[in-house]
């Protein structure tokens, strides 16, 4: 699989679309930050969801740090998230501890509620 991170966020981000057989993108977290913050933010990450939906390519959300961010993304159409609405980081190597099969029911249950 050929994964792109940080998408958008390079001049020659599209041109890898073309070039490569891509499976999969994250979208780089500035473009959800725009989205939360203005209409055109999120009319953007909207088109560049349904593009990459036409093209059949997965698309990651960077940067989800809440549940209104969580909706925006919905919204967009883009169906994976990463980010603190899932947990904050931490060195603390006790907190690691894999989530119960309720917090995965839980975190599935969220992501198709909206």
């Amino acid at each position: 699989m050929v994964c792109l991170d940080d998408f958008g966020s390079g001049a020659a981000a599209f041109q890898y679309l073309q070039a490569l057989e891509v499976d999969v993108v994250k979208i780089d977290g500035g473009y959800v930050k725009s989205a939360c913050a203005t209409a055109e933010g999120k009319l953007f990450l909207k088109a560049m969801a349904g593009l990459l939906q036409e093209l059949g390519i997965a698309a990651i959300a960077e940067m989800v740090e809440d549940d209104d961010h969580l909706a925006v993304i919905r919204d967009c159409g883009i169906g994976f998230a990463q980010g603190y609405v899932f947990g904050r980081p931490s060195t603390d190597i006790g907190s690691f501890a894999p989530p119960s099969e309720e917090a995965y029911r839980r975190r599935a249950e969220r992501m198709r509620s909206g």
